[in-house]
């Protein structure tokens, strides 16, 4: 399973939102939303306001855009909520 469709499988409420991958700054457009459950332990556990204003992700994170915000999740973690 890719991570979008991982992280739709986990959709609290769908929402149009990009994610982007931290790694050669590719983004991947779809309908995904806040994914509840997911918990990391790296330096790149966070939320910060989106502002509008470009973020700079640790390297190997998610950023999900969700309700004015972004939630960064490691990718590296994402098998540890399945």
């Amino acid at each position: 399973m890719d991570i979008l469709s991982f992280l739709q499988s986990r959709a609290d409420n769908l929402l149009p939102v990009t994610i982007e991958r931290a790694d050669n700054n590719r983004i991947i457009c779809g309908t995904v939303a806040f994914v509840s459950g997911v918990t990391t332990t790296t330096t790149t556990d966070t939320i910060i306001n989106s502002g509008g204003s470009s973020s700079t992700f640790g390297n190997a994170s998610v950023g999900i855009a969700y309700n004015g915000r972004i939630v960064i999740i490691p990718i590296d973690k994402i098998n540890q909520v399945y």
